[in-house]
């Protein structure tokens, strides 16, 4: 199980990518193009403020703490997307996350 779920989470870290600040410059064809509404920026930055941390002071610390936050963001959705995906594969085989595996 280990050999599908490490690379379906790295899969789904990258997936997220496209869905920040930085993936916004790129249309699904991947032309250069900013897809996000006007709003969009405005909450993602809202959003993305909360991860500054409270007893960091000054613009590079937040930055640097940001950084940071965007990283865990990326790594909690694509074990999120990865976990979706085995939930799904396992209901369409009658099983659930916890149905204990077969010995053999």
């Amino acid at each position: 199980m280990q050999l599908i779920t490490a690379p379906s989470a790295q899969s789904g870290h990258e997936l997220i990518h496209g869905y920040e600040d930085q993936g916004r410059k790129f249309d699904a064809e991947g032309n250069l193009r900013d897809w996000w509404t006007s709003a969009d920026p405005t909450a993602y930055e809202q959003r993305d403020n909360r991860s500054v941390h409270p007893g960091c002071p000054g613009s590079r610390c937040e930055t640097e703490w940001q950084v940071i936050a965007r990283g865990r963001y990326r790594r909690h959705g694509g074990v999120h997307l990865m976990l979706n995906a085995l939930q799904s594969t396992l209901q369409a085989q009658g099983k659930m996350l916890d149905t204990p595996a077969e010995v053999g």
